[in-house]
């Protein structure tokens, strides 16, 4: 009784994020919830991936909005865990219920490979963000695709050892992507085992 209360309670809170972040846009477009399908969801996640891209360019000249970039990405990185959560806890798609399983396991990986791509993107920023204000990381480091090579190194866990945190606060973050690779790494199996286990039945 008391695990089915939790479960509902999780899947309230995973539906509303899903509501206040995709849900809102497919709104603001007038796309009802019966009407969403696999195109609308992957026209989404490439819309909403170029618009992270041009944040972070455009933070790249303006500092202050850094801010704005730091909070938009963690609501994303938000969003993706409480889809993937969703489709691994209580098999729920925002391409439609009665959508045939390829199409889910199709939306499934997309969906993965663009998770990474912006959970890569939002972590580079935050640490070029964040090394320019407090020096979190070992060297002062020019350009972008240094910090982006570090989110890399960080997230797929090698860690070369030629940058690391120096304070807390980048130990923080760099545990914080720690963790939320590690939940990557269970999506796609999961979606991967799935997906072999629909072919042998």
């Amino acid at each position: 009784m008391q695990e089915s209360l939790i479960l509902t309670i999780v899947h309230s809170i995973l539906n509303g994020v899903i509501r206040v972040t995709m849900g809102s846009v497919y709104r603001l477009f007038g796309i009802r919830k019966e009407e969403r399908t696999l195109r609308h969801a992957e026209i989404y996640l490439i819309t909403t991936t170029a618009l992270f891209v041009l944040l972070v360019i455009v933070a790249q000249y303006w500092l202050r909005f850094g801010w704005v970039v730091i909070v938009l990405g963690n609501l994303r990185i938000l969003q993706i865990i409480s889809l993937n959560l969703n489709t691994l806890l209580f098999e729920t798609s925002p391409i439609g219920d009665d959508t045939d399983s390829q199409k889910k396991a199709r939306w499934h990986f997309v969906a993965i490979g663009f998770s990474f791509f912006d959970t890569v993107w939002i972590f580079g920023f935050m640490y070029q963000f964040l090394d320019r204000l407090y020096g979190v990381l070992n060297h002062r480091l020019s350009s972008l695709l240094d910090f982006l090579y570090y989110a890399v190194m960080t997230m797929t866990t090698i860690g070369y050892g030629d940058i690391y945190p120096v304070m807390s606060l980048g130990r923080l973050v760099a545990m914080y992507q720690a963790l939320i690779s590690i939940m990557f790494l269970v999506f796609f199996v999961n979606g991967a085992l799935g997906r072999l286990q629909r072919r042998t039945v």
